[in-house]
């Protein structure tokens, strides 16, 4: 696998596609890491929770698109599809360093491996290139032991 420096891409930027999933899901309380409902913080909401972003974008720019917005055990076909094709209209763009797909624990297994089998054979040249990065989280978003903001930042420390 080829590595770039920081100046291989001009004006690059990464993508963070969200679908949901406890790392988006919100309780009534901050010590509430049980009693939650996952999927109901918007990836845009997501983000600017996520502590020290500018510095792990090390000059990048962040473009957020929510592709969907439910609890990972209802993830189906169409879903999955949807994101693929999200992924492969954004490795198309020069531009893009790469993209982060925040998910639920439940299904993010099944969802890593469609993208791979469904990108691996349109987008192969590109994936080489540009990594696909699926994030999630065991706690909700509102918890006092939020995971998000730490899935993210080291999930951008990676490109």
């Amino acid at each position: 696998m080829q590595h770039f420096s920081q100046n291989f891409y001009d004006d690059a930027k990464i993508i963070v596609l969200g679908t949901g999933g406890t790392i988006a899901g919100t309780a009534a309380s901050s010590s509430d890491h049980t009693g939650y409902t996952a999927a109901q913080l918007s990836v845009q909401d997501l983000l600017k929770c996520v502590p020290g972003m500018q510095e792990a974008l090390r000059g990048d720019a962040l473009e957020s698109e929510q592709v969907a917005q439910l609890d990972s055990k209802d993830m189906d076909f169409a879903t999955m599809t949807r994101i693929a094709q999200r992924c492969a209209h954004h490795l198309a763009q020069a531009d893009v360093r790469g993209i982060v797909i925040t998910h639920g624990t439940d299904t993010l297994e099944e969802t890593a491996y469609f993208l791979h089998l469904v990108l691996g054979n349109a987008c192969a040249e590109l994936i080489t290139q540009k990594p696909v990065v699926l994030t999630c989280a065991m706690r909700p978003a509102t918890s006092s032991e939020a995971q998000a903001g730490e899935c993210c930042q080291v999930t951008q420390h990676g490109f």
